[in-house]
């Protein structure tokens, strides 16, 4: 029965993230996921920030966290390290270090991999997989919204979904592994309202590469019950947001503020998901730009 609800709950996270996606495509991969076993290869060199391969005592742990990068697109923005050096410091505090979480990398380079390691600080043990062993053995989903896992012991799969991009699958995973009841009513507790949004595009034009900018998205409560924003969650790593901690009472406004660091010259078109309690939540705004030299 457990397993039952666990994959209901993961499919209604997982739709509310992706609204526009085929339902019936995301049920046959969610059927097909759950309760199968991850195999691991037979070797596995974990890397420190880039330096050499060192000791990484995982496989007893009671829970993991499995995650699979794979080298298309954007590596710096799919890795999102300062995201997971953060959710891995708290899961280190609540549950004493109980918890593996495993970074599995298949990068264009090791060089590139190292660099964005040290770069990003990120200190916890990374498997740099050149070969691509891990994807070989299990075949992936190319979605990278579909290669990230909760494990039990013995390497089966609980739950299926990113907690860094999504709150809702944080508080999933936090449920299983706290043994609490998986009861969908009991996830959502929070009344909901209806939020207007002048634009959900904000345009930054041309401006120096080195300079930062920052885009203002405007949020109004319409509805008869306070607004709460619970998480914005960036598609790259170059895009900060910060917004309105406290709940918006019925007819006042949010904000939500993008910052823009550019890596490097060039057009961006960067997305933000903003997580709150309205009815057709979660909301997608987008910033563009041009980072001239």
């Amino acid at each position: 029965m457990r397993g039952k609800i666990t994959v209901l709950l993961t499919l209604s996270i997982t739709l509310s993230c992706c609204i526009n996606a085929d339902k019936k495509r995301i049920s046959n991969i969610i059927s097909y996921w759950k309760n199968r076993e991850i195999i691991f290869p037979t070797k596995n060199y974990f890397t420190l920030m880039g330096e050499d391969t060192i000791p990484y005592q995982w496989k007893d742990a009671s829970y993991k966290i499995i995650s699979y990068i794979d080298s298309s697109g954007c590596t710096s923005c799919k890795l999102r390290l300062p995201f997971w050096k953060s959710y891995i410091a708290e899961l280190d505090s609540l549950f004493d270090n109980q918890i593996a979480v495993l970074l599995f990398l298949h990068p264009k380079t090791k060089a590139e991999a190292c660099l964005l390691l040290k770069r990003d600080h990120f200190d916890s043990p990374v498997c740099l997989d050149i070969k691509d062993s891990l994807n070989t053995l299990n075949h992936f989903p190319s979605n990278a919204n579909f290669q990230t896992f909760l494990l039990d012991k013995d390497n089966k799969i609980l739950a299926i979904g990113n907690p860094i991009l999504n709150p809702k699958v944080k508080d999933l995973y936090l449920r299983i592994i706290r043994g609490k009841p998986l009861n969908m009513a009991e996830t959502d507790k929070t009344p909901q309202t209806t939020v207007s949004i002048p634009s959900t595009e904000i345009s930054m034009g041309d401006f120096p590469w080195q300079e930062e900018q920052t885009a203002v998205f405007t949020l109004k409560n319409t509805g008869d019950k306070p607004l709460v924003i619970q998480d914005a969650v960036t598609s790259c790593g170059c895009l900060h947001v910060s917004f309105t901690q406290q709940p918006v009472l019925p007819g006042d406004e949010a904000e939500v503020h993008a910052t823009y660091k550019a890596d490097n010259p060039g057009y961006f078109s960067k997305s933000i998901t903003v997580y709150t309690n309205a009815g057709d939540a979660p909301m997608k705004l987008r910033v563009r730009g041009n980072a001239v030299r």
